[in-house]
């Protein structure tokens, strides 16, 4: 059974689906768009006639195939063209027995959770919550004020200003909280205090470059495939992430900062000058501590 079909006149959904198929696979076809909506025949022709009216540059119909093919010009207009929105959009129904995935997430998002932190980010408000950390195990009650919702790799964290225990007026301070470790949340009245307000938090508002270079203890040959892997054949990529973020990005992508201790092919990137970046490294056990 296809996947609850959109409204074709009223949402932009069916023709996202249609771009994403023909950056994806290539082509595009009634058949394959009934494959993932539950639409009628009609229905799907009358879609592709409208995509290819709207973006008509690069795509051409073929008698042979039934259907739209990419050409070598064919851009994006009405999504980004990342992977991720064509995983999702053939999981389950619309899957079709070729592309796989292994991302898996451990343990599950709670949505009244995340919409209650969402709110009281958004309004400016408290949070009471009880959290536990490998740290901590045993669940305490925090007081704290998020102001941003982040996914790390596989898990979510708030970044809060965290309030000590004990104490109504004493200084908090900046933190990530592990989401899926928040238990008893409550949504407090209380307005978030000018201490609390996310422009003082300077890891967050501090933006980093980071230059990824292939692991300096890998062959000559090896290095030439990394950076035709990851650098598009060039010597380096450069990015650029809040200081706060810092230390999830690079556990991405299982990049070194440390070579000297961190070997392929655990680890096949690694930052070039990593000195420069420890000043937002360095407070990472107090993260996991809070986590």
């Amino acid at each position: 059974m296809a996947r609850t079909p959109p409204n074709p006149d009223k949402s932009p959904e069916s023709l996202r689906a249609i771009e994403t198929l023909l950056l994806w696979e290539g082509m595009v076809t009634n058949e394959r768009v009934r494959q993932v909506f539950d639409l009628h025949f009609t229905t799907v022709s009358r879609l592709l006639n409208k995509y290819s009216e709207l973006n008509g540059q690069g795509v051409s119909y073929s008698n042979s195939v039934r259907g739209y093919l990419a050409g070598p010009d064919f851009k994006p207009l009405l999504t980004e063209g990342v992977v991720e929105e064509y995983l999702a959009l053939i999981t389950g129904d619309g899957a079709d027995g070729i592309v796989h995935s292994t991302h898996l997430r451990l343990g599950e998002l709670d949505r009244a959770v995340f919409a209650k932190l969402h709110r009281a980010a958004r309004e400016g408000v408290g949070v009471k919550a009880t959290h536990a950390s490998m740290v901590h195990p045993e669940p305490t009650t925090k007081r704290f004020y998020p102001h941003a919702l982040v996914e790390a790799g596989r898990r979510w964290h708030a970044r809060v200003y965290l309030l000590p225990a004990g104490a109504d007026n004493a200084q908090g301070e900046f933190r990530d909280l592990a989401i899926s470790r928040l238990r008893s949340v409550v949504v407090q009245q209380e307005k978030r205090p000018p201490e609390a307000d996310p422009s003082n938090d300077s890891a967050w508002q501090t933006k980093v470059d980071v230059r990824v270079v292939p692991h300096p203890k890998l062959s000559a040959a090896q290095k030439q495939v990394i950076r035709g892997e990851y650098f598009k054949g060039t010597a380096a990529q450069r990015i650029r992430v809040r200081a706060a973020l810092l230390h999830y990005t690079l556990h991405d992508l299982r990049c070194a900062t440390n070579p000297a201790k961190q070997f392929p092919p655990e680890y096949q990137l690694c930052v070039d000058e990593p000195e420069a970046l420890m000043p937002w490294l360095m407070p990472d056990d107090d993260r996991q501590q809070s986590n």
